[in-house]
């Protein structure tokens, strides 16, 4: 009987400084710390982070702008897909509302961490202040219909519904095969001409392929390219031209004309 009252207040005794134990370790802190939430970028910037330099020379050159008169209408620019199909027309309905329009610069790899982008983020705020929060999409959107109702010329990949080329296995390469003779006499001036060259051509509102002419021709080899230059660009540009079967491509519901450019590979 003692032995099993004994063996119960052993148990109790480990529990009890176990449980001490869990709540008073400095080391174990997994009960006690929280990650934080991804953070909008707009709520960030009303409380960045102290060592957060990016961030923080952002928001100062923002309002370094605003104290300036300007207001600024900013969008992402660098060396990702940032480039903006409306650029012309937002430009303009800017200006008839005095505002600037500025890219700014956001960088694909960063030297040091912090956030990017606040500076545009202040802008919006400020936008949304002296107008309304919808007003920065709104204007894209009324851009986007100028575009879309213009005869302006668009690249392919910016469509809202991509130009089609009925026939193509791929939309945006086709394999041409060389003739035996050919192949030889590439052969033997050591051409490598499997990278291909890039052809560009335009469609318009109703489909219509016109315009063809060689785009990049550095994907060949140097050595003695240009001697056949003439003969790869006339083999791609005549098997391009049989796929005469294409529908436009569409911004807002709109067709518009687009260049296509197509990476001919030669086998």
């Amino acid at each position: 009987m003692k032995k099993n009252i004994f063996f119960l207040l052993l148990l109790l005794s480990i529990f009890s400084c176990k449980q001490n134990s869990e709540e008073s370790s400095p080391l174990d802190t997994s009960k006690i710390i929280k990650l934080p939430k991804l953070e909008n970028i707009h709520t960030y910037i009303q409380h960045p982070k102290l060592e957060d330099r990016i961030c923080r020379n952002g928001i100062k050159w923002a309002k370094k702008d605003i104290e300036k008169g300007e207001l600024v209408f900013s969008m992402p620019s660098g060396e990702g897909d940032y480039d903006l199909r409306q650029e012309k027309y937002i430009r303009i309905l800017c200006k008839k509302h005095n505002l600037i329009f500025r890219f700014e610069m956001i960088d694909d790899a960063p030297v040091e961490e912090g956030m990017q982008g606040c500076y545009g983020a202040y802008m919006d705020n400020m936008i949304a202040k002296k107008f309304n929060s919808n007003f920065k999409q709104n204007l894209l959107n009324e851009a986007d219909i100028m575009l879309s109702k213009s005869n302006d010329t668009i690249r392919s990949w910016d469509c809202d519904i991509k130009p089609k080329i009925e026939g193509l296995t791929s939309e945006n390469s086709i394999h041409i095969l060389l003739d035996a003779k050919f192949k030889k006499q590439l052969a033997k001036d050591k051409i490598y001409y499997g990278a291909g060259i890039d052809i560009r051509f335009y469609i318009d509102k109703k489909g219509k392929p016109s315009g063809y002419h060689l785009d990049d021709y550095n994907r060949l080899e140097k050595n003695n390219r240009e001697k056949y230059k003439v003969q790869f660009v006339k083999a791609g540009i005549d098997q391009l031209k049989k796929y005469q079967k294409c529908s436009a491509g569409e911004i807002k519901g709109q067709k518009v004309i687009t260049k296509q450019t197509i990476r001919t590979y030669f086998n």
